[in-house]
């Protein structure tokens, strides 16, 4: 998952690659997926509409976050882990 500094984010979700925006309240963010394997959601039907929930972001500590999908295959929410980035 990359966050970007335009409000918006990239990432591999259920196998799949998504993006969409970004939105923050308190100490948690939400992730509005907009697009599926570079189609537009509200493009794919009514069923895809319904199940597209928001996943929701929030921070364990500095170098993690838990990351919660109300609609997802698993009910628990998954720890995600800060990886470095290469510089240059």
């Amino acid at each position: 998952m990359t966050i970007l500094a335009n409000g918006r984010f990239e990432m591999l979700h259920e196998g799949l690659p998504k993006t969409g925006t970004v939105r923050y309240e308190s100490d948690r963010a939400f992730l509005e997926i907009k697009s599926i394997l570079g189609e537009a959601v509200k493009e794919m039907g009514e069923p895809v509409v319904r199940h597209n929930r928001a996943l929701e972001l929030r921070p364990v500590d500095l170098n993690s976050i838990e990351l919660r999908d109300p609609a997802g295959f698993y009910p628990e929410p998954v720890v995600l882990r800060r990886k470095t980035q290469p510089s240059g």
